[in-house]
């Protein structure tokens, strides 16, 4: 217990504290007086003596006599499990505190409250280096690894150090009594070392927590695992193993809340089982001996139906219709690329200030980068040994030639460029991890700075945490998912981006590609899968494969290129396919930087000169269409001027042509004639005048024949002239035709446009005929709701009051029909007379309607509606004025 400081009524202390003497033990409230009177000739004590009265040397030596007997003092106490603990700083009365909250600080012993202990470190005397300032968990861990061998009374240092981090609650007190699960943890140890640490701690703490369930059962806080290891007890392990894996018997059916619990627990039991026979057999306990083997057999019997069966059968059901989404390719890209460029900067940051932060975050980094690029379990990676590191060969010089002579070009390169380590995989097999150049220089950079940054000198990891205490490793999935956290841009699905999902992924990826059964075995080999298990043996798996073949494949898959590699084995698959990484020269690789900037300005000037040539080809098919308009413009100018010119020369021809042949026709008409009649008289005068016989005769022949061809250049010229008159009677006939088919072209159009005209005045007339039809029963039909409603309303009130409604409906509605009527037959005078007789009938049934309902109205305002109604029915308003 831990006494806490009293005060007295009046609000004064009370100084009764006590502390133990270094040498002799005992409990004195003046323990510096003690020191001197009884203790004087010790060394301590003499070294203390040899300082000034009052001195401050004198006082911090004597400090340190009085805390390390407080410190014995509360080892002892812990140790019997009984006592007074002796504390720095005693809590307040009303302030509760038991022994677990207090640990001892590792400079001056005393044993202060846990959370204020990293306080209490920056500012103690004995600290030889307050400006180191660590977190209050690294502080607690210390202090815990001082009380370990006294609170577990085990001197295995790997032991102490396992409880020692475990979670200050009460399965952690059960685990440090039990001298059992103790044995258990130290088994582990020698069986695996202390570097599954992590591991055996959740193996004892699931130990511990089924004694909790134990001491449930039993309502015994005082017991232990070896108490249950025995036949008798069977059944009551099986009921706190039930108890704590939430067994659950709900519709005729045993579900198990934590199924994974009740098995582990089940082998990590048989395993206590085999501890105590082993022990039994050394002692040479027959009786213990025979209860354990016992138990065993009942294990061995009734276990696997009591627990093991409905264990997993839940986690199968629970598998049934689970959908696993693998990582999007679009997120492995952007967190390749984010965790690319923190690397680069880190490292220079780094190299320019090194710092634990600096050192620890390019760690994670390169753990993180290691993973999503192998696919390897985020643990194994995590495990990756200096060792290994270091003494990894030159791959390219124990290649045989023969498979390098095999490879393309590009394999060449890659397994040139590309470096492996092999480590420990899953039940020890022997895994790749390939190396890019990238991740090389990096963990080559915290190799360098190990010693400057602090890492202990016995830690075997090359990516360690960065504390000389701790002999750990990072654990590779917090590595992943921070950077799946901080990833900018941010990513769509980042909780599927873990070790187990990239491992799934990769395989998902691979049944798209075809590949061969070989390929299939170096890529499951890789990923350490425990497939086709006689090829382990029956085939060597070079090195230069993992590196040429396999690699191809990974960095695909890292550069989000997965899915044009469809269809293609490894030999297929080309560096076209694949954008990253950059197998340039050693020397662009430094300049890689310069190079970035001058591929993002050569980008730029690309898409300028794509812009300027798509303007330009824009203007070129803006002038090709400006000249294909030009051309066609021009083509169909010349086209109607050469008709034209070709239609007035036709005309001007046969114009000529008639004039011509008019003129020749007449004047030869005109000269034959003439010399007719001019040689008829000739021949006429001669005859008269020489001979009258032979004159006569030669007359009659001289006239036959001038009266002959006479007719004969007659009939020429009428047959010409008819000739020239029908031609142009031709070119007249065509100019007519021409002109009739034109003018009956626009008779066409205009008749079919008044036919189109009147189609379109005839559906307005029937749209207008539908409205008008429309109208008129809407309104009756509004007027019947109306009638409806009004009678509904009324029947409850006065039965004569409907009536009469009901009649001015009717009434009302044949008006409507009339007013209806009257507008779609204007032409028809009818209806003024329809109106006039429909009106007054209106006003009397209204009258009579009035005087029924209300018979006191007064009269003379009745007389004044029928006196108004007949001025206005004699007035000279006109009859559609009246109407409406």
């Amino acid at each position: 217990y831990v006494k806490s400081a009293l005060k007295t009524k009046e609000n004064v202390r009370i100084y009764d504290r006590r502390h133990a003497c270094f040498f002799c033990g005992a409990l004195c409230s003046k323990i510096g007086r003690h020191l001197l009177t009884k203790h004087k000739e010790e060394d301590d004590v003499v070294k203390a003596l040899s300082h000034k009265k009052n001195s401050s040397e004198r006082k911090k030596n004597l400090t340190k006599l009085r805390l390390k007997g407080d410190y014995h003092h509360n080892m002892k106490i812990l140790e019997i499990g009984g006592g007074e603990l002796i504390v720095v700083r005693r809590p307040a009365e009303d302030e509760t505190c038991t022994i677990d909250d207090f640990l001892p600080c590792e400079f001056c012993l005393g044993f202060m409250k846990r959370r204020d202990l990293w306080k209490h470190q920056l500012a103690c005397e004995f600290n030889p280096k307050p400006e180191n300032k660590h977190g209050n968990q690294q502080v607690q861990l210390k202090a815990k690894l001082t009380l370990a061998p006294t609170i577990t009374g085990s001197e295995d240092e790997n032991l102490n150090r396992i409880i020692s981090v475990m979670k200050n609650d009460p399965i952690t007190k059960i685990v440090q009594k039990d001298p059992l699960i103790k044995a258990f943890g130290l088994a582990m140890i020698e069986k695996s070392g202390p570097k599954d640490g992590q591991f055996i701690s959740q193996k004892m703490r699931e130990l511990g927590r089924l004694v909790e369930g134990l001491m449930s059962v039993e309502e015994n806080k005082k017991v232990q695992l070896s108490d249950f290891i025995k036949p008798e007890k069977f059944d009551t392990v099986v009921t706190a193993v039930r108890n704590i894996a939430g067994f659950n018997s709900e519709n005729n059916k045993l579900e198990v809340s934590i199924p994974s619990l009740a098995l582990k627990v089940g082998y990590s039991i048989q395993k206590c089982a085999s501890i105590l026979s082993g022990q039994a057999l050394r002692t040479k306990d027959d009786l213990a001996l025979k209860d354990t083997k016992n138990f065993q057999k009942l294990m061995k019997s009734e276990w696997d139906g009591r627990v093991s069966h409905h264990s997993l059968a839940t986690l199968h059901e629970r598998k049934f219709n689970k959908v696993d989404v693998p990582p999007l390719a679009e997120d492995v890209t952007n967190l390749k690329k984010f965790i690319e460029q923190k690397i680069e900067d880190e490292s220079k940051n780094l190299k320019a200030s090194p710092t634990v932060k600096s050192w620890t975050s390019l760690a994670k980094l390169l753990l993180a980068r290691i993973v999503l690029l192998n696919k390897r379990r985020a643990g194994e990676a995590s495990k990756l040994l200096l060792t290994s590191y270091n003494s990894r060969p030159d791959w390219t010089q124990s290649a045989s030639m023969e498979i390098l002579d095999s490879l393309s070009p590009w394999e060449r390169e890659l397994s040139a460029r590309l470096d492996m380590v092999e480590i420990r995989g899953k039940k020890g097999r022997k895994v790749a991890v390939i190396l890019t150049p990238e991740m090389k220089a990096g963990i080559d950079l915290l190799n360098s700075l190990r010693s400057t940054i602090g890492v202990a000198e016995k830690n075997p990891y090359v990516f360690a945490r960065a504390n000389r205490d701790s002999l750990e490793s990072l654990r590779g999935p917090d590595c992943l998912r921070s950077c799946t956290i901080e990833c900018v841009p941010k990513l769509k699905n980042p909780k599927n981006i873990t070790g187990t999902g990239l491992r799934k992924y990769i395989a998902t990826i691979s049944q798209v590609l075809s590949l061969k059964e070989q390929e299939i075995d170096w890529l499951a080999r890789h990923l350490g899968h425990d497939i086709r298990t006689h090829r382990e043996y029956y085939r060597l798996h070079e090195s230069t494969i993992e590196l040429a073949k396999v690699s191809k494949l990974l960095l695909a898959v890292d550069c989000g290129k997965a899915g044009s590699l469809k269809g293609k084995s490894l030999d297929e698959i080309d560096i076209e396919d694949i954008s990253e990484p950059d197998l340039s020269e050693d020397e662009e690789d430094e300049n890689n930087e310069e190079f970035d900037k001058s591929k993002a300005v050569a980008v730029l000037l690309l898409k300028l000169l794509l812009l300027l040539l798509l303007l330009l080809l824009l203007l070129l098919l803006l002038l090709l269409l400006l000249i294909v308009t030009i051309v066609t413009v021009v083509t169909v100018t010349a086209v109607t001027v050469v008709v034209t010119v070709s239609v007035v020369v036709t005309v001007v021809v046969v114009i000529v042509t008639t004039v011509t042949v008019v003129v020749v026709s007449g004047t030869v008409v005109t000269v034959v004639v003439t010399v007719s009649v001019v040689v008829t008289d000739v021949v006429v005068v001669s005859a008269v005048t020489a001979v009258p016989t032979v004159s006569i005769v030669f007359t009659v022949a001289v006239v036959v024949i001038v009266t002959t061809v006479t007719v004969v250049v007659t009939v020429t010229v009428v047959v010409t002239v008819s000739v020239a008159v029908s031609v142009a009677v031709t070119v007249v006939v065509v100019v007519i035709v021409t002109a009739v088919t034109v003018v009956v072209t626009v008779v066409v159009v205009v008749t079919v446009v008044v036919v189109a005209v009147t189609v379109v005045a005839a559906v307005v007339v029937v749209v207008s005929v539908v409205v008008v039809v429309t109208v008129v029963v809407v309104t009756v039909v509004v007027v019947a709701v109306v009638a409806v409603t009004v009678v509904a309303v009324v029947v409850v009130t006065d039965v004569v009051v409907v009536t009469i409604v009901v009649v001015t409906v009717v009434v009302t509605v044949v008006v409507v029909t009339v007013i209806v009527v009257a507008t779609l037959l204007p032409l028809l005078h009818i209806h003024s007379h329809i109106v006039r007789c429909a009106i007054p009938l209106c006003m009397k049934t209204a009258i009579k309607g009035l005087k029924s309902s209300t018979p006191n109205l007064n009269n003379e305002f009745l007389s004044v509606i029928v006196t108004k109604s007949k001025k206005q029915r004699t007035s000279n308003q006109s009859d559609k004025d009246w109407s409406t």
